[in-house]
């Protein structure tokens, strides 16, 4: 059983807007308008996953602080964001200090980026940040990107990657192709990711910078996104994580 400490942000201070006295919450959801005045639950949950009634602008301000006190409280060391699976080794290396550049494809994602960047910089090594990202590629030319890293992350030279529009044909036969060379739980995970993102590219979905194509929603994604959220849980220690 996974515990959930769900925390939803809540920006009282635009005219108009209510306030969290206003509004009636269910249990095991926490709302807040100041994350030093949300209580952090220290036992029984793995999981502290931020969102929003108004705006993600404000949500990542309070995400700044909470995760300094969750780190500083809980010991929490690993945070997951909803962005594309094959830029997060670009994404690791950025908020390691490794490099100074991120994809264009993660430019919605910068500021969080930068925050948890800023936060590991901050730090002793023991208590830094590991950034995991878990939907599906999309598009096309991101689900072909992944394929060609992970062909070279196996060594896997006698695999052709064909162009995009081949891809979406024949992505599904490939995969079944490259998995008996993905021993390692983490390519297996990854080829998880792509087959669900190519499933999710037939049904016409595409989620990047520009608003979505078809439902953002759809099952591939979600369930893509959940099997990573779970595997980032599997492999983080006692702190939990922190999805955003």
């Amino acid at each position: 059983m996974i515990g959930v400490c769900i925390l939803l942000w809540l920006a009282s201070f635009v005219a108009g807007k209510p306030t969290a006295s206003d509004v009636e919450t269910p249990p095991g959801v926490i709302l807040g308008t100041d994350y030093k005045s949300v209580p952090i639950p220290k036992t029984k949950y793995q999981v502290y996953l931020v969102g929003d009634f108004h705006g993600a602008r404000e949500t990542k301000w309070f995400l700044e602080g909470f995760l300094a006190r969750l780190n500083q409280e809980v010991g929490l060391r690993d945070v997951a964001v909803e962005e594309d699976q094959v830029y997060e080794r670009a994404a690791i290396d950025y908020v390691d200090g490794k490099v100074d550049r991120l994809p264009a494809a993660l430019c919605l994602r910068t500021d969080v980026l930068d925050m948890i960047k800023a936060f590991n910089a901050s730090v002793a090594a023991d208590r830094r940040v590991r950034v995991h990202l878990v939907d599906i590629d999309s598009p096309m030319q991101a689900i072909r990107e992944h394929l060609l890293l992970l062909k070279e992350k196996l060594g896997a030279h006698q695999v052709v990657i064909p162009d995009e529009e081949s891809l979406r044909r024949t992505g599904l036969e490939l995969i079944q192709k490259i998995k008996p060379l993905a021993s390692e739980e983490g390519s297996k995970a990854e080829l998880e990711t792509i087959k669900s993102s190519i499933i999710a590219n037939r049904e016409g979905i595409e989620v990047g910078t520009s608003l979505p194509k078809g439902n953002p929603l759809h099952e591939s994604r979600e369930g893509a996104i959940a099997r990573n959220l779970l595997r980032v849980l599997k492999c983080a220690g006692e702190g939990g994580v922190l999805a955003f």
